[in-house]
């Protein structure tokens, strides 16, 4: 809405009175202009960590006051890292954090009327660890934590965690020795939501790497663990069945071949 203002000053003076003089004046037009509204809501995407800017780009007469909302409250210069230039049409956030998302708002306001600009701002995230998770025992069940050597009986139960979070939410991707886990695989099961591991019997040929692989369209996270699967001893005698014959006064030459991890020690007896 545009308004117009008149303001009348006399322009000639007269220091005698005389009646058919009448007072000339002169008049000043003045286009008062109310801020304008936005029909269309901005979309702005950033990076977590990244500094932003938002422009209250309102042209109005006079000059209006500017106000700037998150989510329905009132910025504060200086609160959560975020400052206003002197006439506030700039909204600057030096190191943007997820919880900056949100609708932004601009509230232009003059004497002609008010007007308003919104931005929705969404914080995007890589992936990243919630806590790091403990190693520790519950029943026969071992939970490990990543980055770390550890070793889990041959046969039992392991569970293996990845809290991740991330904006958009990341896909996650469970790996053994380079290997993507599938959900048919045997004696393996993923929780539904791929934040857990669970085996439900360690098998020798799952010793080495396990990997928790985090993406989403900013970056990825691989939280890896290394396990060491634990045996118990096998021997293998020689011969295989286990008797041997010799002459009397002749030799004999017996083997004990032993497997297992840790490596076992062998000790023989003669009975």
């Amino acid at each position: 809405m545009t308004l117009v203002a008149y303001t009348m000053r006399k322009t000639n003076l007269r220091l005698s009175w005389n009646p058919m003089f009448e007072p000339e004046y002169e008049v000043d037009e003045q286009v008062l202009a109310e801020p304008e509204d936005s029909d269309l809501e901005e979309e702005i995407l950033a990076l977590e960590g990244e500094a932003m800017e938002l422009l209250c780009d309102v042209e109005a007469n006079p000059v209006p006051s500017i106000l700037w909302l998150k989510n329905g409250q009132v910025i504060s210069p200086g609160l959560n890292q975020s400052n206003q230039t002197d006439d506030g049409r700039l909204l600057r956030v030096t190191k943007l954090e997820e919880g900056d998302s949100g609708q932004y708002v601009c509230v232009a306001s003059n004497v002609a009327g008010t007007g308003k600009y919104e931005f929705q701002v969404t914080v995007m995230a890589t992936p990243s660890l919630t806590y790091q998770p403990a190693t520790h025992h519950t029943g026969n069940a071992a939970l490990l934590s990543p980055l770390t050597q550890s070793m889990v009986l041959q046969n039992h139960p392991l569970s293996l965690e990845c809290p991740v979070v991330g904006n958009p939410k990341p896909s996650i991707e469970w790996l053994i020795n380079a290997v993507p886990v599938t959900p048919l695989q045997k004696y393996i099961q993923p929780s539904s939501a791929q934040t857990q591991l669970h085996i439900f019997r360690v098998l020798r040929t799952m010793e080495g790497q396990i990997a928790c692989v985090a993406s989403n369209v900013v970056g990825d996270l691989a939280t890896n663990y290394t396990l060491i699967v634990l045996t118990p001893p096998v021997i293998s005698p020689t011969p295989a069945s286990g008797q041997a014959k010799v002459y009397e006064g002749g030799d004999i030459s017996l083997s004990c071949h032993s497997s297992g991890k840790p490596n076992p020690q062998v000790s023989q007896e003669i009975s």
